[in-house]
């Protein structure tokens, strides 16, 4: 019997031995009394061994723990540390794993470049579209305004460069959404987590540069949305700048679940979108208030809306029955295929 069980802890040490993960045994004093070939990998200089050996490090019973070392070839490790106490007699001894971090560290790190550089472009597409569709609107003020005025040839001259300039607006969105669409197999993976709407909203508002008291937030923790967190913030910071510059405040932005879809809904209290101006959303071109100030709204909606549909989701507006406008934005809550 005793031959038996003397087996079976050799066996199970073994096992120990060739976990993936490092595994410890640290006395009260803080000396390495066992470790196995991972934890070596870890924490021993080269050649050497950790038993008999401080450990160098206090030991917290139950809280997770980040340490970066030198492993034994000289390279950066991080890794996370748990110990766990064992009473013993009179004493105890520390059971410690560890999990290493540093693959999931630089997965990290590759995600954020990337996300970095959708930003980057993010940005460069705006502008250059908000740029097109305000030169756009002044060609279209320079031909109605003198229109009576001009020639055959200046008409037909005036007509050409606003047809290239549109051809130059749909080329840049269409090239950009297309690209953008193409990259859903690389956005839309397990590479990143769901975040927490509430988390993203809070932070985004903490940056905005309108008054946050005005909105009023109906969001519960725990609201999941499966997107980039500097991306969901960026839709919905056009749907609330939208709400303040045509609405009237109080502005309310809420969330719901429904099916494997996160809903969220900005609400303005204002006198509802028009007609034309509805046409005009829809196209992403530039607008003309009541006042004859120009503005460009319809170009960051068309592109938000070209950003949620490239996550598998919806954007879509409609009046509110009394005053006011609602606009609905649809987020995928968990990874979705690319035939969602």
């Amino acid at each position: 019997m005793t031959a038996e069980t003397g087996g079976d802890q050799v066996e199970v040490l073994g096992l120990l031995d060739s976990a993936p993960d490092g595994v410890l045994v640290v006395d009260a004093g803080g000396v390495v009394v066992w470790a196995n070939r991972a934890a070596h990998e870890v924490f021993s200089p080269r050649g050497g061994s950790l038993i008999r050996r401080a450990l160098g490090r206090p030991v917290l019973t139950g809280v997770p723990q980040r340490i970066e070392v030198i492993d034994s070839y000289g390279s950066f490790r991080a890794a996370e540390m748990v110990a766990n106490e064992v009473p013993l007699g009179d004493g105890a001894m520390f059971v410690i794993s560890l999990r290493d971090l540093t693959r999931f560290d630089e997965q990290q790190k590759q995600l954020k470049r990337k996300l970095d550089e959708q930003d980057e472009i993010l940005s460069v597409v705006y502008d250059d579209a908000s740029h097109n569709a305000t030169s756009l609107m002044l060609i279209i003020d320079e031909l109605l305004a003198g229109w009576d005025m001009m020639t055959d040839e200046e008409r037909i001259g005036m007509v050409r460069l606003l047809s290239v300039k549109v051809e130059q607006l749909s080329d840049l969105l269409t090239s950009w959404t297309g690209g953008l669409l193409r990259d859903r197999s690389a956005l839309l993976t397990d590479e990143f987590e769901p975040v927490d709407l509430l988390d993203a909203v809070t932070e985004g508002m903490s940056s905005w540069d309108r008054g946050s008291e005005d909105v009023e937030l109906v969001i519960e923790p725990g609201q999941m949305v499966h997107a980039i967190g500097s991306h969901v913030w960026s839709v919905l910071r056009e749907l609330l700048d939208n709400a303040f510059l045509h609405g009237r405040p109080p502005v309310i932005l809420a969330a719901h679940s429904r099916g494997d879809s996160t809903v969220i809904e900005v609400i303005d209290h204002g006198e509802g979108i028009g007609e034309e101006v509805k046409e005009r959303l829809q196209l992403g071109f530039a607008q003309r208030s009541e006042t004859g100030d120009q503005h460009t709204q319809g170009t960051g909606l068309w592109l938000a809306r070209a950003l949620v549909k490239a996550y598998g989701g919806s954007l879509h507006h409609q009046n509110v029955l009394g005053g006011g406008t609602r606009f609905v934005c649809a987020f995928p809550s968990r990874a979705v295929g690319l035939d969602a």
